[in-house]
């Protein structure tokens, strides 16, 4: 069985650095959480219960920059990730913050969700060195497939892959090493919640006939 956690650099006493930096490629048009959003929060949240050191990179008036900056204990930095290279001038600005908040992070690991966002990975990599993990949700290999892509993807140190079918036709349809992607299934929080969970698990299998 693989080791499902990325390797984190440690301490002078030996302890693991438990901070991490999520990117978030969302653009500032972007009102409302969707699905990867909720995923974010989610984690920010578990993270944060464990004692980590936490800061969020994202567009300034984005949906999730704005929930997560009413949130004590974590760190947002208003930094506009949503923006394409087809915009080169947009595109070197943004680039150029995240690097410079990059070298004065390079302790942290960077973590970003998808493939939009892997670019700004390699970017961090490139100008820090800093450890970085990309999460990969569904089948999309096939935009990886251009020279840029797959340079992009020289510069991701650890890819987390939510399933069997995700890890097994991202590590075909690109050739990253296996021994890079690591299966880890998403997790529901369950801690604490005793008879509702049991009761909304009921109602469910209810609605839906299930066994």
């Amino acid at each position: 069985e693989m080791n499902t956690q990325p390797a984190m650099r440690a301490d002078p006493g030996g302890n693991p650095m438990k901070r991490l930096v999520l990117l978030s490629a969302v653009g500032p048009q972007v009102r409302t959480l969707g699905g990867g959003e909720y995923f974010a929060r989610e984690l920010l949240d578990g993270l944060h219960r464990r004692g980590w050191d936490l800061k969020l990179v994202a567009a300034g008036s984005s949906a999730l920059f704005q929930e997560t900056v009413r949130q004590p204990g974590i760190a947002t930095i208003p930094i506009d990730l949503s923006v394409r290279m087809r915009t080169p001038l947009l595109f070197v600005g943004q680039a150029l913050k995240l690097a410079v908040f990059s070298r004065a992070n390079r302790d942290c690991v960077f973590y970003a969700n998808g493939f939009q966002a892997m670019k700004w990975l390699a970017v961090a990599k490139v100008a820090s060195g800093a450890q970085t993990v990309c999460h990969l949700h569904e089948s999309v290999y096939e935009d990886y497939h251009n020279r840029r892509s797959r340079l992009v993807l020289r510069f991701v140190d650890r890819f987390l892959a939510i399933s069997d079918t995700v890890r097994g036709e991202f590590v075909e349809g690109t050739g990253v090493e296996p021994g890079k992607v690591v299966r880890v299934y998403n997790g529901i929080e369950v801690q604490n919640r005793g008879p509702k969970l049991r009761e909304e698990t009921e109602a469910l299998r209810q609605r839906f006939g299930i066994p």
